[in-house]
């Protein structure tokens, strides 16, 4: 016998509030993630069109004359680097550009990194080493600062100390300012170098993921971000938006900030490089833990970034979300939404793992989106709302 004012709670088994909004949901409900199947659809659209957009006006040239090129600084800023930077040296000793000016910028170290740099810059004429110590807290932004206002030419190129950039980089980067009428911001891709594991193959994922909707968006004029493992820019465009760039408190994401502020000011034309021979492969984290720490570091700079900036990437990430909830709330409408979306994006990642030659990802798409869309609920907002308080231990 059914307690009196609970029977009515039920419906064919199951509970009202189940039956009515689970298999029968409310249409602006339906509607709600209908919209966000679209909006994931447009951006897929948006992804391909501008990588295309891309590979038609990278601006690298083939058969220059070295001889022929524009002088370049490469700066570098290193915290705590000693044990990763030696190959980075290698390579710089490596580059094919005729005349180039290496700073390297010993951020407060406290291990072996001064001694490291020093002694590598005393056999090498053409790199200086520049010490930050005093009280100050070690901070990226401000060691690359003081790097920048080192330089002797009018051409620089940054990288960071974990990375290993091919001989020519030098060289193509110089040869792409040379073609261009007015300051030019050259945006790089910087691919994590494969490993084994399920780590190497996610940060592999992220980073090609962020890489080509970052190149997409500035093939069509649209910049928001770079990395500085692989960026350059005339060293005017630095001195010009330097006071316009926010965030100052911030110990990591200035070159998102940078990209802003060249774009919001008009100081250079930003263009994205995919041509294979620019990129600049980096070494993955080796440790979950290490990796979180970098993307809490990384994520913390959204704080600073623009109102129309920081909506588009959340309209993406919050309907990618919605969308793996969609079976949940709607049941088979859900999983045919979310079945259709993951449809589509498997014919868009082909072309775009190709074009920045990570073909090998395409076959972790489904493991890779699934953790991408968990790595926006719970490692980006933890970022936002804890920045940390520290470039590197």
């Amino acid at each position: 016998m059914a307690i009196q004012g609970l029977d009515s709670l039920w419906q064919d088994g199951y509970p009202v509030y189940h039956a009515r909004f689970f298999h029968r949901p409310p249409r602006v409900v339906t509607l709600f993630f209908v919209v966000a199947f679209l909006i994931q659809c447009l951006y897929a659209g948006i992804l391909v069109v501008g990588l295309r957009r891309a590979g038609q006006q990278d601006p690298v040239p083939e058969g220059v004359n070295p001889d022929d090129l524009p002088s370049l600084s490469i700066v570098v800023a290193a915290h705590n680097e000693a044990d990763t930077i030696p190959p980075l040296l290698r390579a710089l000793a490596s580059q094919t550009h005729p005349n180039l000016d290496i700073i390297l910028v010993n951020d407060a170290s406290t291990d072996e990194t001064g001694r490291i740099l020093t002694d590598w810059a005393d056999d090498h004429a053409s790199a200086r080493v520049i010490e930050r110590r005093g009280s100050a807290a070690p901070n990226k932004k401000k060691a690359i600062a003081e790097g920048v206002a080192a330089a002797r030419h009018d051409i620089i190129a940054q990288t960071d100390a974990d990375c290993v950039p091919p001989t020519v980089w030098s060289e193509r980067l110089a040869a792409s300012h040379a073609q261009c009428d007015r300051p030019v911001l050259l945006i790089g891709y910087s691919p994590v170098e494969p490993e084994t594991g399920l780590l190497n193959r996610w940060s592999r994922y992220e980073t090609w993921q962020t890489g080509a909707f970052t190149a997409a968006a500035a093939a069509i004029g649209h910049p928001y971000m770079a990395v500085g493992r692989n960026l350059s820019a005339a060293k005017q465009v630095y001195l010009d938006v330097d006071n316009d760039i926010a965030g100052d408190d911030l110990l990591s994401g200035d070159d998102d900030l940078f990209v802003q502020a060249a774009r919001r000011t008009g100081s250079a034309t930003i263009r994205p490089l995919v041509d294979p021979s620019t990129f600049v492969p980096t070494r993955g984290a080796d440790s979950w833990l290490s990796w979180l720490q970098q993307k809490r570091r990384h994520v913390s700079a959204g704080r600073a970034y623009a109102p129309s900036t920081a909506a588009v990437l959340t309209l993406y990430h919050s309907s990618h979300v919605l969308l793996w909830l969609a079976p949940i709330l709607l049941g088979s409408l859900g999983v045919g939404l979310l079945a259709a979306r993951l449809l589509f994006h498997s014919l868009v990642i082909g072309e775009a793992t190709r074009t920045l030659g990570e073909d090998d990802l395409a076959a972790f798409f489904p493991i890779g989106e699934v953790l991408t869309a968990l790595y926006h609920v719970l490692v980006v907002p933890f970022g936002l709302m804890s920045p940390p308080d520290t470039w590197k231990s």
